[in-house]
């Protein structure tokens, strides 16, 4: 029901401009058949519901759109909108205004004092002839949905923040999984070194070195438990939460599907909330600008005055009593010192600003989604890379060790070996992260409602 509403606001928002823009309808010039930098074919949403199933993170993601401050201050944006449309047609409507009033009079030389009561309706009415009064509301119904669609791609936003701080979150706890390992197996070393000096087998600087890197990894770690406070702190501060860093983690990373489709960029123009609302807030400009251009034109009113006056009450309210008075006038402006004028031509100005901001937030949407598909294709081939990487680099790291138990290679390419692989496993969690970091990017840049309907249905 609420989206039938919403349908049809809009179909009478627009069927109700009479536009003073060059065009009426959402600029196709510049808009490309397709990607530069992908082919269309499936869908989008389909990727982020593989991402969803994470049910702490879906649970987070609703906690969030409950508590968020900056949402709860974008509902209340939404709402004042609302009442700003209900005043904008309220002028289409009679105003009705009564009065009542009682005097009492007493006279110089009078020895008793005499009362008065008096009863009055006026009724005012302004006749819409130039449309002032439609340009009026048209404005404030546009700017309603304007608000409708900011609060929408709100939501996406605080959607992809949760989940883009929630996976940087699973990131450091592997990290930190991750480094303890490698800590362990330092020290691990550290103790075989220092036996083997002990009994004749290895040098002192062998048992400097090992004790150096095992000092420096364990350096390490206590800066990773630091990171990680920080983007727990960071992600309870989305959850309109105290940051005291005690958010549980205990997941991995989702394996993610090819991206199949974003569908065609004139789709995006339509279907992304802060394009639309910038789009409404064009068209309420162009709506202001009519308003201020009729402002210059004289306005029509009626008015019906009722009332009646007696020494009794009883009397004041009898229908042979009452009197009543209509009159209908004009009023128009002469001199105002073109306040008028100048304020007119504030909202033209206004109004090609508007414009241009619009195409240059289309334009940027574009950079935005070209840049992100781009990175998707380079991500996904430098994580297939690091993952042979790290396979091999483990391989190396194992056999120089043996080799140097055996007097075949230095201490110094063990450490070598040791870092490369625990560098390649750290860069392969650090690309698994990013790449998803990286959807979540597009998936705001398209607007995917999806994000925010998927949370309502489960």
């Amino acid at each position: 029901m609420q989206k039938k509403c919403l349908v049809l606001i809009i179909c009478a928002a627009l069927a109700g401009c009479n536009s003073t823009l060059e065009s009426n309808k959402l600029p196709q010039d510049n808009v490309p058949n397709n990607w530069f930098e992908y082919e269309s074919g499936g869908k989008a949403s389909d990727s982020w519901q593989e991402i969803n199933k994470d049910k702490h993170l879906h649970t987070l993601i609703v906690q969030s759109i409950s508590n968020n401050r900056s949402i709860r201050k974008a509902r209340l944006e939404l709402d004042i909108a609302k009442q700003q449309l209900i005043i904008a047609d309220a002028d289409f409507l009679p105003s009705l205004s009564s009065s009542f009033d009682y005097s009492k009079r007493k006279q110089a030389g009078q020895d008793s004092a005499s009362s008065s009561y008096g009863i009055g309706f006026d009724l005012k009415y302004e006749l819409d002839i130039w449309g002032k009064l439609s340009a009026n509301s048209r404005q404030a119904n546009l700017d309603y949905l304007s608000a409708l669609a900011s609060y929408e791609q709100q939501l996406i936003n605080l959607v992809t923040s949760v989940s883009k701080s929630w996976f940087s979150l699973v990131e450091s706890e592997l990290q930190i999984k991750l480094q303890k390992e490698r800590a362990e197996l330092t020290k691990q070393s550290v103790d075989i070194i220092e036996k083997g000096y002990r009994q004749g087998l290895n040098s002192a600087l062998d048992v400097y070195l090992a004790r150096t890197e095992l000092n420096n990894e364990q350096a390490k770690l206590f800066e990773l438990f630091n990171s990680n406070k920080r983007l727990q702190r960071d992600l309870k501060t989305l959850l309109a939460e105290y940051p005291d860093a005690n958010v549980i983690t205990d997941a991995g990373f989702p394996e993610l599907s090819s991206l199949n489709s974003l569908g065609l960029p004139s789709d995006v123009i339509k279907q992304k909330p802060d394009i639309q609302s910038a789009w409404f807030k064009l068209l309420a400009q162009d709506a202001a600008l009519a308003y201020a251009h009729k402002q210059r034109f004289p306005s029509f009113n009626l008015s019906l005055s009722i009332d009646s006056s007696n020494e009794k009450l009883s009397d004041a309210i009898r229908f042979d009593q009452i009197g009543w008075n209509f009159l209908a006038g004009i009023t128009a402006p002469i001199f105002n010192a073109g306040r008028l004028a100048a304020n007119e031509e504030k909202q033209r100005l206004t109004l090609k600003s508007l414009e241009l901001s619009y195409l240059e937030d289309i334009n940027s949407t574009f950079k935005d989604i070209e840049n992100s598909l781009a990175n998707e294709q380079a991500l996904i081939a430098r994580l297939d890379k690091v993952k042979h990487s790290s396979e091999n680099a483990k391989l190396a790291a194992t056999l120089s060790f043996e080799q140097y138990q055996k007097g075949l290679v230095s201490y110094t390419t063990v450490l070598d070996a040791q870092k490369r692989s625990f560098d390649a496993q750290s860069n392969f969690i650090s690309l698994n992260n990013q790449l998803l970091q990286n959807r979540f990017s597009l998936y705001q840049a398209i607007g995917g409602k999806y994000l925010i309907d998927s949370q309502e249905k489960q």
